[in-house]
């Protein structure tokens, strides 16, 4: 009678040890209600095209973000913003999250620019983003590495043509000082760009934004401690240098959505 004892028991332990290992890590979004153009920081390549961007609305469920409303699309060589471009926010699994472009406009066929965001200990793991506006589709993907404090440390990421790489340096009061980033041709591995980036004028505030970041043009608002007021860029897409002065709410957060 000992040994079946024994052998449920052993069991048990490895069902609720697999239970608990299945289990998927607490998620902090970060909470984006309305975030004005000026805010806005994008320098990822993908090679299809995005509707969804710009100033935009959040809509929100139980802590998750569910859509993005507002966007905009090049035509006749203006961008033309509106409304009726949003992203729908599906949880397909504990693990996995898919966006999806959509649009309620007439006269206008867009692309679904698919991604999927997987996750791993409550963080990023990867992104796959789908060139879905050709018929010779496919993917590329970001993979995220981060350090012991859970802070980003790394991207690497893997297009057509090209491998891309960043490395995030904080400094001791976890704000993000810069990221170097380095191209290289996914065939011969010959570096076809670099770029430099740098952050500054921190306040002391708490930033109301730091969190799981879903959109790739939000994505530095999301990473540091406090919210940054200077930004530079130096890279094969030019220079640009810009600052801020942040506005405050009645609770003294920083106000993105002027």
């Amino acid at each position: 009678m000992q040994r079946p004892v024994l052998l449920l028991f052993i069991i048990g332990i490895l069902v609720c040890s697999c239970s608990r290992s299945d289990t998927p890590a607490p998620v902090a979004f970060a909470d984006f209600k309305t975030v004005a153009h000026s805010h806005l920081i994008d320098i990822e390549e993908h090679t299809a095209d995005r509707t969804v961007g710009g100033a935009a609305d959040f809509v929100y469920k139980g802590g998750k973000p569910l859509k993005r409303i507002g966007g905009g699309v090049q035509m006749g060589g203006v961008l033309w913003r509106h409304s009726g471009f949003y992203d729908t926010v599906m949880y397909t699994a504990p693990n996995l999250i898919t966006i999806v472009s959509k649009e309620n406009l007439d006269d206008y066929n867009g692309h679904p620019n698919k991604r999927e965001i997987i996750l791993e200990n409550g963080l990023v793991k990867q992104k796959i983003t789908y060139d879905d506006a050709y018929f010779w589709s496919y993917t590329d993907t970001i993979d995220y590495y981060y350090d012991a404090a859970r802070r980003l440390q790394r991207t690497r990421q893997r297009t057509k043509h090209y491998v891309i790489e960043r490395n995030y340096a904080f400094d001791a009061k976890g704000n993000l000082r810069s990221i170097l980033g380095e191209k290289k041709d996914r065939y011969d591995n010959t570096v076809v760009g670099t770029t430099e980036e740098h952050f500054g004028g921190y306040d002391d505030k708490p930033n109301p934004l730091k969190g799981i970041c879903l959109w790739q043009d939000l994505l530095y608002l999301t990473l540091s401690a406090n919210n940054f007021t200077s930004y530079s860029y130096r890279g094969d897409k030019g220079f640009r240098d810009i600052t801020w002065t942040l506005a405050y709410d009645e609770n003294g957060n920083a106000d993105f959505s002027k």
